[in-house]
């Protein structure tokens, strides 16, 4: 496993309901980029919720206030996905999916299970 477990464990908690949608976008000048989206069809459109790369976190995010808690872990483990990225360390089992081109259709990556 590429990520430190207890991101791997914060990020399937935290993305759970959410921002089910994880996708690693490589970038000329962040590097790798992991976003996090509320649907595919957020994903499609290039609405992330969050972002983290090796130049820290972004979002914009407008939620519920019965939601607020989610999005605090969600950043937190963003700040903590950003601190790895800075390490140089491979976060790509984070992604639940990928997309072909840089924007438009997105498809699930399959989880290969032991």
């Amino acid at each position: 496993m590429g990520s430190d477990a207890v991101v791997g464990d914060a990020v399937s908690t935290a993305t759970s309901t959410l921002a089910p949608v994880v996708i690693i976008d490589p970038t000329v000048m962040d590097g790798r980029v992991v976003r996090w989206y509320t649907s595919a069809s957020a994903a499609e459109r290039g609405r992330e919720l969050v972002s983290a790369s090796r130049n820290g976190i972004s979002t914009d995010a407008m939620v519920r206030s019965d939601e607020a808690d989610e999005l605090a872990d969600l950043v937190r483990v963003a700040g903590q996905v950003a601190d790895l990225l800075v390490r140089g360390r491979d976060v790509s089992d984070l992604a639940t999916h990928r997309r072909p081109f840089m924007r438009g259709a997105i498809e699930p990556i399959q989880q290969v299970t032991s």
